[in-house]
């Protein structure tokens, strides 16, 4: 019985190591996660809430309540995720026009919205 599981052994790390070997080659992990950090990264870095002027001084790891949370997702978040204006400076008189709705489908100017 033992004799049987030992020799079983060779066969089954193969059949891991061949996944592996598979679901790299078939997915591309890297490619997510660079994407998933963008994400997280441009919410974290534009996604301010908390503004004095132009400034906004809290980003979403400073959300502690309730009314903090409703703030981000008015100020912060919903002008990232739903686009009607090109950005421009804060203090500049150009305007770039409005995104069309082919644009509006997009996160990132490359991600398509799911929801």
């Amino acid at each position: 019985d033992e004799e049987a599981a030992v020799k079983s052994l060779p066969s089954a790390l193969i059949l891991v190591l061949l996944y592996a070997l598979m679901n790299l080659a078939h997915d591309t992990q890297a490619s997510v996660r660079s994407v998933e950090e963008a994400f997280t990264s441009d919410i974290t870095e534009n996604g301010n809430f908390a503004y004095s002027g132009n400034m906004g001084f809290k980003d979403r790891n400073d959300v502690n309540s309730a009314s903090d949370f409703w703030s981000w997702m008015n100020k912060g978040m919903a002008p990232l995720y739903f686009l009607d204006k090109k950005w421009v400076s804060e203090d500049s008189g150009l305007d770039l026009g409005s995104y069309s709705d082919e644009e509006k489908l997009f996160y990132l100017n490359h991600n398509r919205k799911v929801a």
